[in-house]
C-alpha cells in the first residue's frame, strides 16, 4: 500500500539508516492475542538487525514467544511548530517504521556482541561483563524485513 503523502515518503536506505542512528529510543509494537502492545525501548542496530535488551521475564517475552512478528517505530527532529492561526500549526519530524521477526539470542558470542553494540550506542564502554549480568539479561534480535519512512517538512 502506498502512503497517502508520497511527497513525504522516505525511500532511500541511507536516510532511513540515518534516522535509526540518530534516534535514542524506538517503540516496539507487538500483538498480544487481539490486543496491541507497544513499549518504548533503547536499542542498537546494524545493517538489517536491531538489538534490544530486557529482563529475563516479562510480558514482551511472553508475547514474542507466541507471536514473533513485530513492528517498530523511531523518530528524530520531532517538534510542534506554532503558526499564526490554528490551521498554520504543523509538526516537523523524520520517522522510520519497520517490520520483522523477533528472536531471543541464545548464542553467547552474539549476546556479548549485542551488549557491546548497545553500550557503544549509548556512549558507554564495551565489556567485560560479569557472568551474573549475562544470566540476568535477555537479548532480543529483530531481523528487519522492510522499513519505510516519512518526513515533514
Amino acid at each position: 500500500m502506498r502512503p497517502r503523502r508520497t511527497d513525504r515518503e522516505i525511500t532511500e536506505a541511507g536516510e532511513l539508516e540515518e534516522i535509526l542512528s540518530a534516534a535514542w529510543f524506538l517503540r516496539l509494537g507487538l500483538c498480544d492475542g487481539g490486543e496491541p502492545y507497544v513499549i518504548p525501548m533503547n536499542f542498537a542496530w546494524e545493517q538489517s538487525r536491531i538489538y534490544l535488551h530486557c529482563a529475563s521475564r516479562g510480558r514482551k517475552l511472553d508475547v514474542i514467544s507466541r507471536c514473533p512478528r513485530v513492528c517498530f517505530q523511531a523518530d528524530v527532529d520531532s517538534r510542534v511548530v506554532p503558526g499564526d492561526s490554528p490551521e498554520d500549526w504543523t509538526t516537523h519530524y523524520r520517522s522510520v517504521v519497520g517490520w520483522g521477526e523477533a528472536r531471543l539470542v541464545g548464542d553467547p558470542g552474539e549476546r556479548l556482541y549485542a551488549l557491546d553494540l548497545l553500550m557503544e550506542r549509548h556512549g558507554g564502554p564495551p565489556g567485560p561483563y560479569s557472568a551474573g549480568v549475562l544470566e540476568r539479561v535477555t537479548i532480543i534480535r529483530i531481523d528487519i524485513e522492510r522499513m519505510t519512512g516519512k518526513r515533514s517538512p
